[in-house]
């Protein structure tokens, strides 16, 4: 099925349809004068994007070299990651992790407007919002799967903090877990002249790391591409917690499959 793909060109029809119907100016709200739309500012970085160095994954120092496993986990995560089974990684059960997200090998697309940048996801057809627009983080005691991101411009780089990611999330496949005081900040810049995105990526998590750590992802602008549906919970035979007996799933939960007694 052909997924629907936002583009500057559907949004500039609509609104020349909207302008060319209304019959008289709209005054502006007291709101709307209150809290006037940001400015545009920063780089352009919309398109369709795909990462091109799954390769280079794992965690990383700040200078970029891969740091070894045993070395930055807090005896409590480590013993997590011991117990941990790949039966319930929440990825098995199609649910968005963050950072895993950002290194998925499908497509992604950036949209923007003045105040937010939105990172559509091909992978479990979920999307991330990045506001721009100088406002806090939320204290709802919310905690999206994603988390709540906040970023602004330092010239041409965006670099975004996530925080409340939900603690039940993955940091990998390898069971590291996350705590609900987690933080992370990238800082998104194109390379390569343009045609590609690099996301450097720092997290922070004092009861998982004993420092913090990194990770770079780099993706290249497909301009010919767009996103197209992905259904992970159609036919998954990964998620052992929905798993019929008799079916052949691919995961163990404890040792057994769903179905074996």
């Amino acid at each position: 099925m052909r997924a629907l793909a936002i583009t500057a060109g559907c949004a500039c029809l609509l609104l020349a349809g909207t302008a060319a119907r209304a019959q008289l100016p709209v005054a502006p709200t007291a709101a709307a004068k209150a809290n006037p739309r940001p400015k545009p500012h920063g780089a352009n970085l919309a398109g369709v994007l795909v990462i091109s160095n799954r390769s280079e994954r794992g965690m990383r120092g700040p200078d970029m070299k891969p740091l070894a496993a045993g070395s930055i986990f807090t005896d409590w995560a480590a013993q997590q990651r011991k117990v941990s089974d790949p039966a319930l990684d929440p990825g098995a059960a199609c649910l968005p992790n963050m950072p895993r997200h950002m290194g998925y090998p499908y497509p992604m697309q950036i949209v923007q407007d003045r105040g937010v940048v939105v990172i559509l996801f091909e992978a479990e057809r979920v999307f991330r919002i990045v506001y721009t627009d100088e406002r806090p983080f939320p204290d709802d005691g919310d905690t999206p799967w994603l988390g709540n991101s906040i970023g602004h411009w330092e010239g041409a780089t965006l670099v975004v903090e996530t925080r409340n990611i939900n603690p039940k999330a993955w940091l990998d496949g390898e069971g590291t877990p996350i705590s609900e005081d987690i933080k992370i900040t990238e800082r998104i810049r194109k390379i390569d002249g343009g045609k590609s995105l690099e996301v450097v990526m720092k997290i922070e998590d004092p009861k998982v790391f004993k420092q913090p750590v990194f990770q770079r992802f780099v993706y290249n602008y497909k301009p010919d591409w767009e996103l197209k549906e992905y259904l992970c919970n159609e036919g998954n035979r990964d998620d052992a917690l929905r798993q019929v007996p008799g079916q052949e799933g691919a995961l163990k939960v404890g040792g057994v499959k769903a179905g074996e007694e």
